[in-house]
Formats: C-alpha cells, sequence, structure tokens
C-alpha cells in the first residue's frame, strides 16, 4: 500500500507498507475483505494475534474501470478505486482519498488485494 500526498498540502510524503512489512510497520495482519455476489462487503481489520478489533461494511458496484465502495459502518463515506488486475488473483487500487483528514480527496492511495479464496 501506497499513499502519496498531492495537491493543495502543506507537504507532501510518501508512506509505503510493503507486504513483508506490514506487521512490523502497521501492528496488524494484512486486512481481510470480502466481496459477496450481492454487492456487500465487509473488511476485518485484526490485531496480530489475528482477532478482529474493527469492521467496515457496505456494498459494491462496478462503473466502467472502477469499484466504487460505498461504506456504511461504521460510517459512511464512498470511494471509487480504479482498478487493474493481474491475472486472475491479484488487483491493485488506485484512488483520491483524504488520508491527511485535512477534508480534500488529495491523496493518492495506491493498495494491491490477492485473493485468498472463492467461499
Amino acid at each position: 500500500m501506497i499513499i502519496t500526498t498531492a495537491h493543495n498540502t502543506a507537504k507532501s510524503g510518501i508512506e509505503e507498507y510493503k507486504e513483508e512489512n506490514w506487521e512490523k510497520d502497521l501492528k496488524i495482519k494484512p486486512i481481510r475483505t470480502y466481496y459477496n455476489a450481492d454487492k456487500t462487503y465487509i473488511s476485518e481489520y485484526r490485531d496480530l494475534d489475528n482477532i478482529v478489533f474493527n469492521t467496515t461494511s457496505g456494498t459494491w458496484e462496478i462503473k466502467q474501470d472502477s469499484v466504487v465502495l460505498n461504506q456504511i459502518k461504521p460510517e459512511k463515506r464512498s470511494a471509487a478505486y480504479h482498478v487493474k488486475f493481474q491475472g486472475k488473483n491479484i488487483a491493485t487500487f488506485s484512488a483520491l482519498l483524504d488520508w491527511t483528514n485535512n477534508g480534500k480527496k488529495d491523496d493518492l492511495y495506491v493498495g494491491k488485494q490477492q485473493r485468498v479464496s472463492d467461499m
């Protein structure tokens, strides 16, 4: 996962969390997101003991080359991610988000998701 501060900010920076250092750097397990056929999703955040400490959920929809996640819980928010597939099991998601909580969706997010199994 890479987040780059972009437009209209006082400072710029890159935060990069590589798979091999994820747990050390973020102090959590990789996030597990389940996309369901009924166009709902749930993301589970687990601590290093594999205990779920947070979940987000909502609906998803495809719009052209993007997936739109409409989060409902714990709070409402929406983001459209451009998706690029590498084979059948890996997808790269990119979007401008408000990562810095300054009220502007001007931070570039790039994250990779890997399919673990079909449910």
